[in-house]
């Protein structure tokens, strides 16, 4: 993490455990872990002709800790990669992946302050190069660390108000990611209208100041609710407004909503179904308006399986960009002895980009077979991956097998 997230986590964790109750009164969980993966990638910059392939070693120390008391609640997932490429040992690097999740209850159960911290490698823009398990091409390193105080007084048995305020600082790595600073301000009412009624009245007010995108200030507000038909089914339905007013002069008020129904045909087997209208920011060009349908089947036992089926519309705000997307994910897994499980995941995605007019199909396949035996685990896999463009140079496929083996201490 940078200095500076690093200081704001020390201090969190310096003002949550001054606060800790004697350790016995508590749920404590603590791991610590060590991992080694080698693996060979045959194309690991992505291209469409002179493809390079290398192969990685990774370790991977880690911690995993929770901490479960009347007042304070703590998560923590954190692990630093060190990468060794044998041949493009200019490529070298120390990676870190983590997450905080603290809330602690600072006044009789009224008054909470939550801090989070999520420290990840995500992609830079889907219209580049990007594959499953790739490390290098499209990336870049993000944290995202929020404080959020805020109160929660139930005005009655079936009335909640909540009001909250929130500091977010994202960051990325590369020059490309827009990093900002944050402020928003929200209010809530949250009514039980029946046993299987809730609404939600918000309103939101945020302040965005990108580095390199244009600062905005954004209000949202709607009236959401969650309906409960027996035991079966779920409906979930919303709709409101949210208006942008750029620094710039420019200015923009639009409807937002959203639908999401959900059925459990039985106990393990659910079917779902959703649309919805938003706005969101990228990592690179800004606030964009996506227009979403989404399904899907999942059943959980001792195999489990997820289909789902999307597709999206985003149009940007601020450029002169639509990106479309439709496909089919598929996440599975399936018991092959008492202690090995087998995993299963594909993804299909179509993309038209305008104004270009570039059509792209991307195919991603992952086989891995899952090992676990006290404190031992060890997994072996290999993913393939697929982009197939109207434009033959950004074409490209990769492969990559690979064998992981982690120790819990």
């Amino acid at each position: 993490m940078r200095t500076t997230d690093a200081a704001a986590v020390i201090f969190v964790f310096m003002f949550f455990f001054a606060a800790l109750p004697a350790l016995s009164e508590a749920e404590v969980s603590f791991t610590p872990s060590i991992s080694l993966r080698e693996e060979y990638n045959d194309n690991i910059f992505l291209t469409s002709y002179d493809e390079e392939g290398d192969f990685l070693t990774t370790v991977n120390p880690a911690i995993a800790l929770t901490y479960s008391s009347g007042k304070e609640d703590l998560t923590l997932d954190y692990g630093v990669y060190f990468d060794f490429y044998a041949d493009n040992s200019d490529r070298n690097d120390v990676r870190q992946l983590g997450r905080l999740v603290s809330t602690t209850s600072l006044y009789k159960d009224v008054f909470f302050l939550k801090v989070t911290d999520v420290y990840a490698r995500v992609p830079i823009d889907e219209r580049r190069p990007v594959a499953l398990d790739n490390l290098l091409v499209n990336t870049t390193d993000s944290n995202r660390f929020a404080v959020n105080p805020y109160v929660e007084y139930p005005l009655s048995g079936t009335l909640m108000v909540r009001a909250g305020y929130t500091y977010e600082n994202l960051w990325y790595e590369e020059e490309d990611g827009d990093r900002s600073e944050s402020n928003s301000a929200e209010l809530s009412v949250i009514k039980e209208m029946s046993s299987v009624m809730t609404s939600y009245l918000t309103f939101n007010y945020l302040s965005r100041r990108p580095e390199i995108t244009e600062a905005y200030d954004r209000q949202d507000a709607g009236l959401s609710i969650e309906y409960r038909i027996g035991p079966r089914i779920t409906l979930n339905a919303g709709a409101g407004r949210t208006s942008f007013k750029y620094k710039m002069g420019t200015e923009l008020d639009s409807t937002v909503w959203n639908t999401r129904a959900d059925y459990s045909l039985t106990e393990g087997l659910v079917f779902s179904a959703g649309y919805s209208v938003g706005f969101f920011d990228s990592v690179n060009v800004g606030a964009y308006k996506r227009k979403a349908s989404t399904g899907s089947i999942s059943y959980s036992g001792r195999n489990t399986l997820k289909l789902s089926v999307f597709n999206n519309v985003d149009r940007y705000l601020t450029f002169d960009r639509e990106d479309k997307a439709r496909g089919v994910i598929i996440d599975s897994s399936i018991p092959v002895t008492s202690r090995i499980t087998g995993v299963l995941t594909g993804r299909y995605t179509k993309y038209d980009f305008l104004p270009e007019e570039e059509n792209v199909e991307r195919y991603s396949v992952g086989l891995s077979f899952h090992y676990e035996l006290r404190s031992l685990a060890a997994i072996l896999g290999y993913s393939h991956n697929l982009s197939d463009s109207v434009v033959d140079a950004r074409d490209y496929r990769s492969n990559i097998a690979w064998l992981q083996v982690r120790l819990a201490i």
